[in-house]
């Protein structure tokens, strides 16, 4: 993933969350123009400020990364709630989902 596409990726799941790209900086204890640099392909975060980012975001490096998944905060909120259900719950969900994911492909 190049400069350019790290940038929409971080634009795409900071407006998810409904921030602004100055609050998301300063959040992250950076200058209020962090962000606009790296979402405009400009200059790139280290590794250690991706990870803050993404613990800020709630995702994993691998969710900012994976390109299909569209609100992999969600997906993490998802997977939280799932580990709370019983066992039987579980399957429950997992049968659903297989049946949604089946029609949608139609």
């Amino acid at each position: 993933m190049d400069a350019a596409k790290i940038g929409l990726r971080l634009a795409m799941l900071r407006n998810a969350k409904g921030l602004s790209a100055s609050a998301m900086s300063e959040a992250i204890g950076k200058s209020s123009n962090y962000i606009n640099k790296i979402e405009s392909g400009k200059s790139l975060p280290s590794v250690e400020m991706l990870i803050e980012i993404c613990k800020f975001l709630e995702i994993s490096p691998a969710d900012f990364f994976d390109e299909e998944l569209e609100n992999p905060m969600m997906v993490g909120e998802m997977i939280e709630n799932y580990k709370k259900l019983d066992s039987d719950m579980q399957r429950n969900l997992s049968e659903l989902m297989k049946g949604m994911a089946e029609k949608q492909r139609w």
